[in-house]
């Protein structure tokens, strides 16, 4: 079984961006950077594996790559790098991109993007792990994830989701079959459309005193403002900040993501 962490505070901040800060890609910053403190400091207090850090050699933390790059800041950093060095240990920073299989409900996202990879001899049998991810519909980003953790040697008790909303049925049905004792920390508990349709990749309704429904946004391209070449560079220079990118796989990430403008732009869904 999964271990689940409610940080109610956040669902608010999750809501302002489904009802105003998603109309600009500096609003959607804002509010993503707070939800990502938010859940970072509640972790930190409330999930034991933080609260000690007994027997964890380094703490591994980063996004997945694009919406969780919105809640991984400098200011999340800090906090981190704090509680390491009251524990003695090694902090690092990574980065993770995972794209959704074509039958998501069934198959674990395709991981494109590891900077861990970069490395040597890497073994995370002995560390914390803290991955980032704005929204889970489905549980496969997260699937797809830990099955790339899992070839470093990660155990899923080792590791922490830091979600900002999550479709908490599907999500926890899955993880707890293909993660047992994984620690999830989420700021919103949502409802998911099972209906085949557009909005069906999407959370649609969020528990608010009762289910609310919201309308689907993307949160990758809004966190990123990504429409033309220009604007993929200069979210790859943003997310530079917080994480080490190598020339490589910055041309990399620059190819990818301008694909998928183009592939958005011709989509009949778009």
């Amino acid at each position: 079984m999964i271990s689940i962490y409610d940080v109610e505070r956040v669902r608010a901040l999750v809501l302002d961006f489904y009802d105003n800060a998603w109309k600009s890609t500096a609003d959607t910053r804002r509010v993503f950077a707070h939800i990502g403190y938010e859940l970072t400091t509640a972790a930190i207090t409330t999930v034991p594996l933080l609260q000690t850090l007994n027997h964890v050699d380094a703490l591994y933390a980063g996004p997945i790559a694009r919406a969780g790059c919105g809640l991984f800041r400098p200011p999340v950093i800090t906090v981190l790098e704090q509680i390491c060095t009251a524990n003695g240990i090694r902090f690092e920073a990574f980065g993770l991109g995972l794209r959704r299989s074509e039958n998501p409900l069934r198959t674990p996202a395709i991981v494109y993007w590891n900077t861990l990879q970069q490395i040597a001899d890497l073994d995370l049998s002995s560390a914390a792990i803290l991955i980032y991810e704005m929204g889970e519909a489905t549980g496969s980003t997260l699937e797809g994830a830990m099955n790339e953790l899992r070839r470093l040697n990660a155990r899923p008790r080792n590791v922490v989701a830091l979600i900002g909303a999550a479709c908490i049925d599907q999500t926890q049905r899955r993880l707890d079959t293909v993660a047992p004792g994984l620690n999830v920390v989420i700021g919103s508990r949502w409802r998911y459309d099972e209906m085949p349709g557009p909005t069906q990749y999407y959370l649609t309704h969020v528990l608010n005193d009762g289910w609310t429904p919201v309308a689907p946004r993307d949160w990758g391209r809004c966190v990123s403002g990504m429409i033309d070449l220009a604007s993929v560079d200069a979210f790859i220079d943003w997310i530079r900040e917080t994480l080490p990118i190598t020339p490589s796989d910055q041309a990399m990430l620059r190819q990818t993501w301008s694909r998928k403008i183009h592939e958005k732009r011709i989509s009949p869904r778009s």
